[in-house]
């Protein structure tokens, strides 16, 4: 049976969800089915998904794209799908514009595009115009990472449910696992996500501030990078809680940072399927979240707590809830790592090796 050739294009492979599962896929991929190469429109920065792409043997080419509209990223991209001639195009990010023209002119089978968060999010109000376009007349398939996902796709979009197939995000559970915490009087929080508006890191530490002055044997541990990390650093320390808020930026040994708390928490405004969540929950953790896209999927109230977005006083509750009742935290982390196994890459791909077949059958 021939290879599927598979090109996964995206902005570029700095830490994030979809840059994740990109890597992931071409990783976990049956090499006997699919032959895949990721496109990053700009060049390499020497990010934690560049090495692991290499480290692996993964075709990565990454592009010149100038910040801005770059008009020359259009022919690089239809020079090279006229050259390597891939079976499915597959899209992640707000790209897709460049890559339509090339698409169209050198008459690409299966067309593909992830929607990795809430449709009305996604893109600016004129990108989407665009993907409208490109879902009703040039045979591009949406795909939802969630069923929330889907459901704003559905309207956003006008397209009936049916046509959107879902592909719920995945994470390799063999690498995360729960082990044995030390005993500690201290109740262990962590979040893991960028330092942007979307994550809300402002609300989790205004919330955790006031959850602090009732129980003072609390600790937050915030991991990751971003552009408001010292913007939220000042605040930590304006509100005298730089010995309750440790900062790690970006860390590899995310089962490590996870193993070393006791619940994980989002305070985020709007997600996509946060990979975040289903990592914590494959190490056992009970979650504390926001209402957010496609977190509110997967933290039932049997693993964990949900508030609604924006609710400070909901986040505060739920991180006093957890840090008094152990045994509460314990039944719900076990039922977390319970409910990760439903979520490992291995079935991710499964999932959009059988799509592209169809897709490809159809077409």
């Amino acid at each position: 049976m021939k290879k599927i050739k598979v090109f996964h294009i995206l902005h570029d492979l700095t830490t994030g969800g979809a840059e994740k599962l990109v890597v992931d896929m071409c990783l976990f991929s049956n090499k006997d089915e699919i032959e895949a190469s990721i496109i990053s429109l700009f060049p390499a920065n020497g990010s934690i998904f560049e090495t692991l792409a290499s480290e692996n043997g993964i075709n990565v080419i990454y592009l010149n794209k100038k910040l801005g509209f770059d008009l020359s990223i259009i022919f690089d991209l239809y020079r090279l799908v006229k050259l390597h001639k891939p079976d499915v195009v597959h899209t992640h990010s707000y790209i897709f514009p460049y890559v339509l023209p090339a698409l169209i002119m050198n008459g690409v089978k299966a067309r593909v595009h992830t929607v990795h968060n809430i449709a009305s999010k996604e893109f600016s109000y004129a990108i989407r115009k665009i993907m409208k376009i490109a879902y009703k007349f040039f045979n591009v398939t949406p795909v939802a990472i969630s069923d929330y996902i889907k459901k704003s796709i559905a309207i956003e979009y006008g397209i009936k449910s049916d046509k959107i197939p879902c592909v719920y995000n995945g994470i390799d559970t063999n690498n995360f696992s729960k082990n044995p915490k030390q005993s500690s009087d201290i109740v262990k929080f962590i979040h893991i996500g960028r330092f942007s508006g979307q994550k809300n890191h402002h609300l989790l530490v205004d919330a955790f501030f006031e959850a602090s002055k009732q129980n003072s044997n609390i600790s937050l541990t915030l991991v990751g990078d971003g552009e408001l990390k010292q913007e939220i650093l000042k605040k930590i320390n304006d509100l005298g809680l730089n010995r309750k808020i440790l900062l790690r930026g970006i860390r590899k040994d995310i089962d490590s940072e996870l193993n070393s708390a006791d619940v994980f928490i989002l305070s985020s405004d709007w997600e996509g399927l946060p990979l975040s969540i289903l990592e914590a929950m494959a190490c056992g953790l009970p979650i504390i979240s926001t209402r957010a896209g496609g977190a509110a999927d997967i933290v039932k109230p049997d693993n964990g707590i949900l508030v609604d977005i924006g609710d400070k006083e909901g986040i505060e509750n739920a991180i006093l809830m957890l840090a008094r009742n152990k045994k509460l935290r314990e039944s719900m982390g076990k039922k977390s790592l319970v409910f990760s196994k439903d979520y490992d890459i291995r079935n991710t791909c499964i999932n959009y090796i059988s799509l592209y077949q169809k897709l490809l059958i159809d077409t």
